[in-house]
């Protein structure tokens, strides 16, 4: 089984940025992309962090797939995932039931430390922002705080990064 790290913060925190530096450390390193390009300024966002990753990297476009990304063909020693967040997103909007969503996560999670030697998982921490008011907004963020949850306890590693800083918060510590 390989290991899991789990990378979470806020928008625009650095959290991705963080995780590439961690996937550059593999040897071979395929990107699972989780958004569909639905606007002028998700397309843009999309190609900013697409000219921060090497271009060598096999990309995998998930975004109407989630948790059930086609695996990369070849060898892959490193998986990296950005982001669960709007995977999640993607299923709330299609009526999934919770349940199902945690069942899909894990399952998919559990797969992808069969296959690889390292996954890297980044997602957004939602939950420091005052009450939403709109009840989408409000099941989302206690959606994804499920999700991350559970991703949390099955990492051996876990980072909260903010102001581009990581905190360590779960595993061993790097030397």
């Amino acid at each position: 089984m390989g290991k899991i790290t789990f990378i979470l913060g806020g928008a625009g925190s650095g959290k991705s940025k963080f995780a590439l530096k961690m996937a550059n450390e593999g040897k071979n390193v395929a990107f699972v992309a989780t958004c569909d390009s639905k606007d002028g300024e998700m397309k843009r966002k999309i190609d900013a962090h697409r000219e921060e990753r090497p271009s060598h990297w096999p990309t995998i476009e998930a975004g109407s797939t989630p948790f059930e990304p086609a695996w990369p063909n070849g060898k892959t020693d490193c998986l990296m995932i950005d982001s669960l967040t709007l995977w999640v997103s993607e299923l709330l909007m299609r009526e999934v039931p919770l349940e199902e969503i945690l069942r899909k996560c894990e399952a998919c999670l559990n797969e992808a430390s069969r296959r690889f030697e390292h996954t890297i998982v980044v997602s957004d921490e939602v939950g420091f922002g005052i009450v939403p008011e709109n009840r989408l907004a409000r099941d989302f963020r206690e959606l994804l705080g499920k999700i991350n949850q559970q991703v949390a306890q099955m990492a051996g590693e876990v980072f909260f990064v903010a102001a581009g800083l990581p905190i360590q918060m779960k595993g061993k510590e790097k030397t």
